[in-house]
């Protein structure tokens, strides 16, 4: 499935489908069957699920018994109704999936598809979950293949039964009802893996944290947080006893979705910042999220901190410490208080963020602040980042790992200075399919050892590519502007448009939907 970032001055922000898919979908089931055509097997790397997997591979052999080739094939996996809790994807690099998907099929021969597959918070039992090979072909006309008569049945891993949060206020006392930190508590006591989930009744409520209790438990163990949409604030009390987060990660894969994270970085300390907005210079704790170990999976939620005003330069809606295979994605961020996010150990990916600060762009720092990349590769890929005073991404740090920007938007980064990416050491970078859209004084800045730059197929409008960069030897740049809308998606007309390089393809959902005659530039991906 195709997904459009949307970014504007007044509006929340969400994924939505691109136009188009749900036709593409839809031709899925409208041609006859064709049972010489078929799936023979459909396995996986892993033999159990659990919410908040990401990142598991599923392989589907499609086999075709007919006299001659059939062409045109197009593949994509269906789970048993349940697709909805599922997100899957093809040629990606981030996962080591570098070819796309084969669209023939010899004779009597057999071709292999690899997907990438996240389970969800909501992917939960019961169980098992039925995995299977959905796909299309042209045979003279275009037909369905049968699907594997052995399906691919996925069972849960043994889980606790869910908790369910059933009260917005933030107590302890022993009643009928349970709270969000008593959820926190009884998870944490819980041998095995944990899920909390909220009443429905819940679904628009607010909690707001009691700063007379101190910050929720710090989550120790596997755990999967379904937020049904609710929200979660301080006020402004909580910056007179600065040092406290929403929520502190430790150990255990930890997925966290839906959930409203409203305020957060009144935990960061109140000082005057008027003349100098790194305040006293210290680096203190405090704002929305700190992991110090373990793994976590942010996924479709959203954070704000329109109420809260500037503060000290090192503070950041998300801090990430420690642990290892962080994955950050298809979160929106909005009005952040200083820097969006700070790195600082081994992630796997940031992608499809929408980081803005329109609203007040005095307030917000850089999107992401790297100071390590914990000797690891770190792909950040197909990011909106929108108004900010400094960078859009810092890559700080001497340890190894290579950097990879690919189908990232940054418009109006470098407010004050320093552009949309910095680089303090020879760090390599890997950029391809970026939009650079009036980013002061340039997209690149201060970069030397530019040898180490990989750049092709960018486009910098408005400002120039890179400022006090050397060696630098970019192919394919557009010259000509990109032709966005005001929302940062290319236009028809666009020269962004299907002119990029295939590094990202997530277009699993959409079977032959790749990245239409290829991909476009950016962070937003056309039918």
């Amino acid at each position: 499935m195709r997904y459009l970032l949307v970014v504007c001055a007044a509006c929340s922000f969400h994924a939505h489908a691109a136009p188009g898919d749900g036709a593409v979908d839809a031709m899925i089931d409208a041609p006859p069957v064709q049972p010489l055509v078929r799936f023979t097997s459909v396995t996986s790397s892993v033999a159990m699920l659990r919410p908040g997997l990401y990142g598991f591979d599923v392989f589907t052999t499609l086999q075709n018994d007919l006299d001659h080739d059939v062409t045109g094939v197009a593949a994509t996996l269906s789970f048993g109704g349940r697709e909805a809790q599922f997100r899957w994807r093809d040629a990606d690099r981030r996962e080591g999936v570098t070819t796309l998907q084969p669209t023939t099929v010899s004779a009597h021969g057999s071709v292999m598809f690899h997907f990438v597959v996240d389970a969800r918070t909501s992917a939960a039992p019961p169980g098992p979950v039925v995995v299977n090979g959905v796909a299309t072909f042209v045979d003279g006309s275009r037909q369905s293949a049968m699907p594997s008569a052995t399906p691919l049945s996925l069972p849960f891993m043994t889980m606790n039964a869910p908790i369910v949060v059933t009260t917005a206020m933030d107590e302890t006392t022993v009643s009928t009802t349970t709270s969000l930190r008593e959820a926190l508590a009884a998870a944490n006591a819980a041998p095995g893996a944990d899920r909390i989930v909220f009443d429905p009744t819940l679904a628009t409520a607010t909690i707001a944290l009691d700063r007379t209790k101190g910050p929720l438990p710090t989550i120790t163990e596997d755990l999967a947080i379904d937020g049904n949409g609710v929200t979660m604030s301080v006020d402004m009390a909580w910056q007179t006893m600065p040092g406290s987060y929403g929520f502190r990660v430790s150990g255990g894969l930890v997925a966290i979705s839906d959930l409203h994270f409203k305020d957060l970085a009144f935990n960061y300390k109140l000082e005057d910042v008027s003349t100098n907005n790194c305040g006293a210079g210290d680096f203190p704790d405090g704002g929305a999220i700190r992991v110090d170990g373990g793994t976590l999976i942010l996924d479709e939620n959203r954070f704000s901190d329109a109420n809260v005003p500037e503060k000290n330069c090192y503070a950041a809606a998300l801090r990430i410490h420690g642990g290892t295979g962080h994955r950050i994605v298809h979160n929106t961020f909005t009005a952040e208080v200083m820097d969006t996010m700070y790195i600082d150990t081994a992630v796997k990916e940031v992608s499809d963020n929408v980081m803005s600060s329109t609203a007040d762009p005095t307030k917000g720092d850089e999107c992401i602040f790297i100071n390590s990349q914990g000797n690891s590769d770190l792909w950040i890929t197909g990011n909106t980042c929108v108004d900010k005073e400094y960078s859009g991404v810092i890559a700080n740090g001497g340890d190894a790992g290579d950097l990879y920007l690919i189908n990232n938007t940054f418009v109006r980064t470098g407010i004050v200075d320093l552009g949309a990416v910095r680089r303090s050491n020879a760090r390599t970078i890997h950029a391809r399919n970026n939009i650079y859209v009036n980013d002061n004084p340039a997209a690149f800045i201060g970069n030397n050892a530019g040898a180490l730059f990989d750049i092709a197929y960018e486009d910098a409008s408005g400002s120039p590519l890179c400022q006090s960069c050397s060696a630098i030897t970019p192919t394919n740049i557009l010259t000509s502007d990109p032709l966005l809308d005001s929302m940062f998606v290319p236009g028809p007309a666009s020269p962004a448009i299907d002119s990029g390089q295939d590094w990202i393809d997530v277009n699993g959902r959409v079977p032959g939907h790749f990245n239409g005659a290829g991909p476009d530039r950016g962070a937003n991906e056309t039918p």
